[in-house]
């Protein structure tokens, strides 16, 4: 986890790799409860696995990463 102003987030993944320059928001409880408010799905239902790491990807990872409106979380579910 790494916690500072978005400024030191963005620069963070920059300085990391980890972003493609694009501001980054970082998820917070209450924006990923907003995503998960939109499904009646169990946040902690299994999606699938990525490779090669063998992490699971369930609803609640997906409402952490996504990044459109809250209303369009379950599109992003198909």
């Amino acid at each position: 986890m790494f916690r500072g102003s978005l400024d030191e987030v963005n620069e963070y993944f920059l300085e990391n790799r980890w972003s493609d320059g694009l501001p980054i928001v970082p998820p917070t409880i209450e924006r990923v409860e907003a995503f998960l408010r939109f499904t009646d799905r169990n946040p902690d239902e299994v999606l699938g696995v990525l490779k090669p790491e063998n992490r699971e990807v369930t609803i609640w990872s997906v409402a952490v990463m996504v990044s459109c409106p809250v209303a369009a979380l379950n599109i992003c579910l198909f």
